[in-house]
């Protein structure tokens, strides 16, 4: 059976994607933004960037950075505003994700199961590759709660954290920035 809350999610990745269908479709936030000055648009891009990061609402996120960049003098200013509200975003997702995710998988996999897992993740390999893992996934369209959940299970503590997650969806961003500009 398949579990509520997985049907709930998919019908709201699937309402996501409607509006981003919407977005692309509609002239009507192009005029928005035409109209709107600069620094307008950079708010847009902020408040964009902290949607870029879920899962539920990255793909109107990744449309609306792309008209944003359509509308703005600099791909690069959109970045930098879009990858600040990322960052926000992600340090929200992050503290959810670090402080009970790791618990309740402990939880689930039980004592033997849980066990096993705790040593993949004291492993020294998982250390050097888990954080590349998660900065593709972060600065990719894919929902960063993936590539925070690699890093959210480490139990190491996370100083670096913001500028990774920066740095990454700046990454992420300005490439977005950039085709929307070329297409």
């Amino acid at each position: 059976m398949i579990h509520r809350h997985f049907i709930q999610d998919i019908l709201l990745i699937l309402i996501s994607l409607f509006v981003a269908l919407w977005l692309v479709r509609s002239e009507s936030l192009g005029s928005l933004l035409m109209s709107a000055r600069p620094e307008n648009a950079y708010l847009g891009a902020l408040i964009a960037g902290v949607f870029f990061t879920s899962a539920f609402t990255t793909a109107p996120a990744i449309i609306l950075l792309g008209k944003i960049s359509l509308y703005s003098s600099s791909p690069l200013l959109v970045a930098i505003f879009g990858a600040t509200g990322a960052l926000l975003g992600d340090l929200i997702i992050f503290r959810f994700i670090h402080q009970r995710l790791r618990i309740e998988v402990f939880a689930m996999a039980g004592k033997k199961f849980g066990n096993k897992l705790k040593h993949i993740f004291q492993k020294k390999i998982y250390h050097h590759y888990a954080p590349f893992m998660a900065a593709v996934i972060i600065a990719s369209p894919l929902p960063d709660e993936l590539g925070l959940a690699i890093v959210g299970l480490d139990s190491r503590k996370q100083g670096s954290f913001e500028l990774f997650s920066f740095i990454a969806n700046f990454a992420g961003i300005l490439i977005i920035a950039l085709i929307a500009q070329v297409i």
